[in-house]
C-alpha cells in the first residue's frame, strides 16, 4: 500500500496553513524592515507557514510540490531552471530526508518581499550537514516564493 495519499494530505494541510502552532519554526526575531508595513504579524505568519510546507515537501520527497515553492525564474547555480530542477529531483528521490530550522529570523522588506535567516540541519541516508541558510522570498499570486537561496556551512 502506498503512502502517497498520506503525503499529499500532509502537504495540503501544510499548504493550507493548518499546522499546529507547536509545529511552526521558532521565531527569534522579526524586523519589519520598512516603516509603515501593514500587518507584519500576518506576513510573518504566512512566511512561517510557507516555510513549514516547503520543509515538509522536501522531507517527503514530493518534488513537484517542493519546486513550486521557488520562483519560476529561480535556477540556483545551475545554467538553467531545467538543470536545477533535474538536480533537485535527483536529491529529493532519497526518501529519508530530515530538515530542521533553528533560530529563524524574518525581515520584512516590503509588503511582498522578505528575507529569512536560520540554521538549517539537513540529514539524509547518505549526507548530513548544518549551516546558515538565507532565503529571499517574494509574494505573488497569493503565495510566498523563494527567489534567492544561499547556504554556508557552520564553522
Amino acid at each position: 500500500m502506498s503512502n502517497r495519499p498520506l503525503r499529499v494530505l500532509a502537504i495540503a494541510v501544510a499548504g493550507l496553513a493548518s499546522l499546529a502552532v507547536d509545529a511552526a519554526p521558532r521565531v527569534l526575531a522579526i524586523d519589519s524592515g520598512t516603516p509603515g508595513l501593514q500587518a507584519p504579524e500576518q506576513r510573518r505568519h504566512e512566511i512561517e507557514q510557507a516555510l513549514q510546507a516547503w520543509k515538509l515537501a522536501w522531507e517527503l520527497g514530493e518534488a513537484d510540490t517542493y519546486l513550486r515553492f521557488y520562483d519560476p525564474d529561480f535556477r540556483g547555480r545551475a545554467p538553467s531552471r531545467a538543470d536545477w530542477e533535474k538536480e533537485r529531483r535527483a536529491r529529493l528521490a532519497n526518501r529519508r530526508i530530515s530538515v530542521e530550522m533553528e533560530a529563524l529570523r524574518i525581515r520584512l522588506l516590503t509588503q511582498s518581499e522578505a528575507e529569512v535567516h536560520f540554521v538549517q540541519r539537513y540529514m539524509s541516508a547518505s549526507h548530513q550537514d548544518a549551516g546558515a541558510k538565507r532565503l529571499r522570498l517574494k509574494r505573488g499570486g497569493g503565495a510566498w516564493r523563494i527567489t534567492v537561496e544561499s547556504w554556508a556551512p557552520q564553522p
